[in-house]
């Protein structure tokens, strides 16, 4: 399984890389990186399926649209089995919520346009099974680029706003407006050791000369390592 951790960071020191946050609380996440091969209990994969599908709605991990109607047409068929005309119609579906707002807001569609799209994917899914239709879902969402990464609001030395992710590959930071490029890169295969002091943590760099990566908690006690 995929870990991360979430950590805050602020004042800089010589001889470090820094990075400034707020409001962070230390956390363990754990993203399968196999989840056909992981998910084997079924109480498990919908509890994972939960988890992942409010990402979703929360627009936390980007996808495009074709994919995120699609995704919504599973969570038709995971929540209400095969599709059924007479029943399944547009009002049907008044109170769900369909799709992120950042792609409602990007076309001049209405919720009932959007629905009717979703809809005629979701008749589609027929005959699948509940858990079948969520796996479904989960191998979309394992696909997607943003998946398996931890993202935290921080200030950089220059007080500009960026983004802190943390994954299996190490620390990531990103523009304010972009999740998906990467500026800078920490990777964990070239940390020699990590350590703790107070609200003090600290990756020593492999290779002599280079840098320590310093975070300074502000809002949690680390345990010493």
């Amino acid at each position: 399984s995929r870990s991360t951790g979430g950590l805050v960071c602020s004042t800089q020191e010589k001889g470090t890389s820094h990075m400034v946050g707020s409001d962070w609380q230390t956390r363990i996440k754990h993203f399968p990186e196999s989840i056909s091969e992981e998910l084997i209990q079924l109480p498990t994969l919908h509890l994972f399926y939960l988890e992942m599908k409010e990402s979703i709605l929360e627009d936390k991990m980007y996808r495009p649209v074709a994919a995120a109607i699609l995704l919504s047409s599973l969570a038709f068929q995971v929540k209400y089995g095969d599709y059924k005309p007479d029943i399944h119609k547009i009002e049907f579906f008044q109170q769900e919520r369909l799709l992120p707002e950042r792609i409602t807001n990007q076309y001049l569609l209405t919720k009932e346009e959007w629905t009717t799209r979703i809809i005629a994917l979701y008749a589609q899914q027929k005959f699948q099974m509940r858990e079948e239709a969520m796996m479904k879902y989960l191998k979309i969402v394992e696909g997607l680029d943003m998946y398996g990464v931890q993202y935290y609001s921080i200030k950089n030395k220059k007080n500009s706003d960026v983004w802190l992710g943390v994954d299996p590959v190490g620390f990531k930071v990103y523009e304010k407006d972009d999740k998906l490029t990467v500026k800078m890169c920490f990777p964990w295969t070239e940390s020699k050791n990590i350590a703790t002091t107070n609200k003090k943590f600290i990756i020593k760099h492999r290779y002599p000369g280079t840098p320590d990566f310093v975070f300074h908690v502000l809002q949690c006690e680390c345990p010493p390592m």
